[in-house]
């Protein structure tokens, strides 16, 4: 596979150069020549890549791990809005969570609710103006 791409890119960069290219010698010995410089570059350019790869593990490793210090604040998050949901009336809360907390379609929350299309977009809309409206406190 990586001996296809180095001929194939010397006889690329041997069409590109092709109007300003003269070969002295033979042909044979000019391709040889073009694939070893090929094989080269492929070389350096994997060991950079390596050198990169491994420099990066590095800094990665180095940096700080806060998972539990984030599923702590995910968790206050999601006590928050459990908290702010709550507040709503109880059809509002129950399609809300229908909408948010079980994935269900505003189709299949109308259908399994009894009520109209529009009525759970007008719940889903005031519950989610009435979060966006706390939340926004909280972060700015």
């Amino acid at each position: 596979m990586i001996c296809e791409e180095i001929v194939q890119e010397t006889f690329l960069s041997l069409w590109n150069k092709r109007e300003d290219l003269s070969i002295t010698n033979s042909l044979k010995a000019y391709l040889f020549s073009a694939v070893k410089f090929q094989v080269l570059n492929y070389i350096r350019s994997e060991e950079v890549k390596r050198k990169y790869a491994a420099s990066y593990i590095l800094f990665e490793k180095s940096l700080y791990d806060n998972s539990n210090e984030e599923n702590i604040h995910l968790l206050d998050l999601e006590d928050f809005i459990e908290n702010e949901v709550s507040k709503l009336s109880d059809k509002c809360q129950q399609v809300y969570r229908l909408s948010r907390n079980e994935h269900q379609s505003i189709k299949n929350i109308a259908d399994l609710l009894n009520i109209s299309h529009k009525t759970v977009e007008n719940h889903l809309t005031k519950a989610l103006k009435q979060l966006r409206s706390t939340l926004s406190g909280l972060f700015f």
